[in-house]
């Protein structure tokens, strides 16, 4: 049996007797709790129902968030290179799903959680059953380097109708047994899967080995999808990435929604972990609000009647609603003469318009905050020796919506990982990556100058080739210029079991207590076509007016720098709305 208590060290990192072997750096002695990783303790949630409780019932099985481990092996010397495997260090009474690895990521720096299960393993058709045999899939044996102690890698046998949701590192050559604290779980309570994060390979200890290490994700993620992550390490013995993965992840079979936040709590969410949002000092497109933009006498146009545009009324009242981007309809700038001064936008009415959405079957908040724009500028490279290049209208187009995603673990009410998005895709960072308002826990943000993407840091961040220096830049930087989206926000839509819109009627089996507090969304969300027209102007002729002033060699460079760039730098026509985004009902896209 696995222990449970810090008093059994000893035998967690070498269960089964005298070792045979560790890694290159020995485990760091102890249990160790998993830290919230942000400047600030964690608020006093108001009072709700299962947000922030640590546990979640999903009818035959109830998890509970585990973040206290013991270190069993270290891929790499010191803490900066490889991955360390974790045992969890789990209640009496309970069960695991399997042994945790996270990378590297230096001294002190520990992101771990997985969980721990309760429920019958006896009787007539339990939900968990112990695995009839475990398989050897690799050991650090073949290793080329020294080491004092050996890790060995199994798989679980599952029994018939069951399967496992992870896999097991130990330090001992002797097969694990079979009835311990590790359970598979009951098919109809487990979902497919797929791979996530590399971890670590072997190649790195082993020529010619092809043995990797993985984190995994429900294989469809959005928020109406129920699969559930249980943050367990996957280990293949090849490096392609396998399309259906043999391990599984939990599902909520149930539609348990107890752990999203109230109403209260998406507030206070959004009061404590709102970003701040800085504009370059130099930055000449402000956001504003929807609204602001439609007073400004915004027109819409129809493909049915080009010369005669509507003026947008109030919350887009007046837009068509649903379908898709079929080119039939666009929005325009005022042609009273106001453009130029539209095109600047209006900060002191922008707010951050978030969409609240139930990730990885409830167990996750996902708080996507978009932000508009009435204008996208120009773009600007660098091509080696010519720092700031100008590339003319290229990159322009009317209207810009960008967002940053923070992602709030329901089981902690920990923010676990902030997304930030940059020319259709983006990146998820871990918050030691990012930086924060000091004496809050609210991430910086920074929009860059024109192009409004989003980054972590401020800097040039080159979009190309940084070893040779030629990329367009997205230049971002502190100013006294920002969007404090903990103070103005607005919730645009909520997308979970137990909310509805003013004045729906409470209908049975709703979790939440609070749903009459969630208001509408405004009508310009389900306008699914574009914001802006298109705007008419020859790319090439564009692009020579400014290459023609470098020499033959940088002018190919550049040319060949922008036909591998996303459509949206060219510019030219406005970009849909948020609901008509992939994110907004899936995950959110990666650079």
């Amino acid at each position: 049996m696995w222990a449970k208590c810090s008093a059994c060290v000893d035998k967690i990192i070498n269960p089964w007797g005298k070792p045979k072997a560790v890694p290159l750096s020995a485990p760091t002695p102890g249990p160790w709790v998993h830290k919230v990783r942000l400047p600030e303790p964690l608020p006093d949630w108001a009072p709700g129902t299962g947000f922030a409780k640590k546990r979640l019932n999903l009818g035959e099985l109830e998890i509970e968030q585990i973040t206290e481990f013991v270190e069993i092996w270290r891929s790499g010397e010191g803490f900066e290179q490889g991955a360390t495997y974790y045992q969890p260090v789990i209640p009496d009474g309970c069960y695991y799903f399997g042994s945790y690895g996270q990378l590297n990521l230096g001294y002190g720096v520990r992101l771990g959680w997985t969980f721990a299960v309760s429920g019958f393993i006896k009787g007539d058709n339990p939900p968990l059953a112990y695995p009839s045999d475990y398989t050897l899939l690799w050991s650090s044996t073949v290793a080329d380097a020294e080491q004092e102690l050996f890790a060995y890698f199994w798989e679980p046998v599952a029994p018939a109708g069951y399967k496992h949701l992870g896999y097991l590192v130990t330090t001992s050559a002797e097969r694990p047994p079979l009835i311990g604290d590790l359970v598979c779980v009951r098919e109809d309570q487990t979902d497919t899967c797929q791979l996530d994060e590399l971890l670590w390979d072997s190649s790195t200890l082993s020529k010619g080995t092809t043995f990797s290490t993985w984190t995994t994700k429900p294989y469809l993620v959005g928020p109406d999808e129920l699969g559930i992550a249980v943050n367990t390490v996957y280990c293949a013995t090849k490096l392609t990435k396998e399309v259906f993965l043999p391990v599984r992840c939990l599902k909520n079979v149930n539609r348990v929604m107890t752990a999203m936040p109230t109403y209260e709590q998406l507030v206070q969410i959004m009061q404590k972990y709102g970003p701040t949002v800085y504009f370059h000092p130099n930055e000449e497109f402000l956001p504003s609000s929807p609204n602001w933009y439609f007073d400004q006498g915004a027109l819409l146009y129809s493909k049915a009647s080009p010369k005669s545009p509507v003026r947008v009324e109030k919350d887009g009242a007046n837009l068509p609603a649903g379908g898709s981007n079929d080119d039939e309809f666009w929005l325009a700038l005022p042609t009273d003469g106001s453009a130029e001064r539209v095109k600047k936008g209006d900060l002191a009415s922008a707010k951050g318009l978030v969409h609240v959405k139930p990730m990885f079957g409830g167990t996750f908040t996902d708080m996507a905050c978009w932000i508009f724009y009435t204008f996208n500028g120009s773009s600007t490279a660098k091509v080696g020796p010519v720092k700031n290049l100008s590339l003319g209208r290229i990159g322009e187009h009317v209207c810009d919506w960008e967002h940053f995603t923070v992602r709030v673990d329901n089981f902690s009410g920990e923010m676990r990982r902030l997304y930030m998005a940059a020319h259709a895709a983006g990146t998820w960072w871990h918050t030691h990556e990012i930086e924060f308002v000091p004496g809050t826990n609210r991430a910086i943000v920074y929009s860059a100058r024109n192009t409004h993407a989003m980054y972590p840091h401020e800097g040039e961040n080159l979009q190309g080739d940084g070893k040779v220096g030629i990329g367009i830049r997205n230049d971002t930087s502190k100013s006294n210029i920002f969007l404090d989206t903990s103070v103005d926000f607005e919730f645009i839509a909520v997308d979970y079991r137990g909310t509805k819109k003013a004045g729906e009627t409470k209908e049975a089996g709703d979790d939440q207590s609070q749903t009459d507090l969630f208001p509408a969304s405004p009508p310009w969300v389900d306008y699914m076509r574009e914001w802006g027209p298109k705007i008419e102007y020859d790319t090439k002729t564009e692009l020579d007016k400014v290459l023609k002033f470098l020499p033959a060699l940088l002018r190919n460079s550049v040319r060949s720098l922008l036909k591998k760039l996303p459509d949206e730098l060219g510019g030219q026509e406005g970009p849909t709305g948020p609901k008509e985004k992939v994110s907004w009902a899936g995950d959110e896209r990666l650079s």
